[in-house]
């Protein structure tokens, strides 16, 4: 058995609003589970922090993503 790579980190939410976040977070959840990518989210006010949890490759590919998506900072 493979074990599950992790990855963590904080991120300031740059301008999404409310109805934003919620349809991202559906959208996440899926593709997540495609890539059987799993974690968690804590959100206060407009600092997220984050744990993603899967397959060393998907979870790189996914950060790569965010990394760049500019609603994050």
């Amino acid at each position: 058995m493979i074990e599950p790579w992790h990855l963590a980190y904080i991120s300031l939410n740059k301008g999404m609003s409310e109805a934003d976040l919620d349809a991202l977070t559906l959208l996440s959840q899926s593709r997540n589970r495609q890539h059987k990518i799993g974690g968690f989210l804590l959100k206060i006010g407009d600092t997220f922090f984050q744990i993603l949890e899967g397959d060393r490759e998907a979870v790189v590919r996914l950060f790569e993503r965010i990394a760049v998506d500019p609603h994050h900072r």
